[in-house]
């Protein structure tokens, strides 16, 4: 994490992550997190290569605005990945 705090999922563990932490969510297990403080950012490695088209097409389907959430599940669709939804409530 870079800046800012998140609440993170992964798998059946739920915990706070701030600015220096590390986190790893390994495949097939789901995961998500909610930004808790703004502004945020995180630094991302995607293993194997590939999921990182998903980010540009992203992009290029919305012009930068918000999208559907209809549409991102395309999007995941189409690489091999199931979007649960937003992670659960506390």
């Amino acid at each position: 994490m870079l800046e800012g705090s998140y609440e993170v999922t992964v798998g059946n563990d739920r915990f706070d992550a701030r600015e220096g932490c590390f986190i790893f969510a390994p495949r097939r297990v789901p995961h998500g997190y909610v930004v808790k403080a703004a502004p945020a950012r995180h630094l991302s490695f995607v293993f194997p290569s590939g999921w990182e088209t998903f980010f540009h097409d992203v992009v290029r389907a919305t012009g930068g605005s918000a999208p559907a959430p209809g549409m991102l599940a395309e999007l995941a669709k189409e690489r091999g990945v199931t979007l649960l939804g937003p992670p659960p409530a506390p």
